[in-house]
């Protein structure tokens, strides 16, 4: 798995949020991306290097800051339902 395989995805036109947005289409991407990252780890990625471990968290933060910035776009009537859904 290549976790900036994600962080591409995730800043593709279909997860940014404004008011023509489709909530449940989001939501439908964001469960999605949440079964394929699992926990982010990949057999061929070895955490024991340090190199290697400080690469895969800065993109775990980074998928974690773009997720939070998506969380925090939803807003106005449609997005608070959504998250109530």
């Amino acid at each position: 798995m290549n976790l900036k395989n994600f962080i591409t995805r995730l800043h593709s036109q279909d997860f940014y949020v404004n008011d023509k947005t489709d909530f449940r289409e989001l939501g439908s991407l964001v469960s999605l991306m949440d079964i394929g990252l699992d926990d982010g780890r990949s057999v061929d990625v070895d955490l024991t290097q340090e190199l290697v471990a400080r690469e895969f968290d800065f993109e775990v933060q980074d998928i974690c800051d773009t997720l939070d910035d998506i969380v925090k776009n939803m807003h106005g009537p449609q997005g608070i339902s959504f998250l109530r859904a």
